[in-house]
């Protein structure tokens, strides 16, 4: 997760346009939950839950923190190969398309 977070962070801050990065953290165990948001807060909102809500559920969830039109969907095991991934993504909506979708 750590080099999840960092890259993100550093492509957030090439962008030219205003972005949110926001970790929700479904419901780790204490010690791992100071770890996860020591690593997230630098980036981005850290928002810890005191129940697993499970992968389905805690999509929905994040439309309460957000303030944007379109959202990512990253697992905290995700790995980004490419530094203009962000970037990328941001140029597709702008296009006008209705969804990306990665794999």
């Amino acid at each position: 997760m750590e080099r999840l977070t960092q890259s993100l962070g550093k492509m957030k801050d090439r962008l030219d346009e205003e972005v949110e990065i926001i970790f929700i953290d479904d419901a780790s165990g204490p010690p791992f939950m100071e770890m996860n948001r020591a690593i997230c807060e630098s980036v981005g909102t850290y928002i810890p839950l005191n129940q697993n809500l499970g992968r389905a559920r805690i999509r929905n969830h994040f439309l309460q923190f957000t303030q944007y039109e379109w959202l990512l969907f990253l697992d905290c095991d995700s790995l980004i190969t490419d530094e203009d991934f962000l970037q990328k993504y941001l140029a597709e909506i702008k296009e006008g398309v209705q969804g990306v979708s990665c794999g």
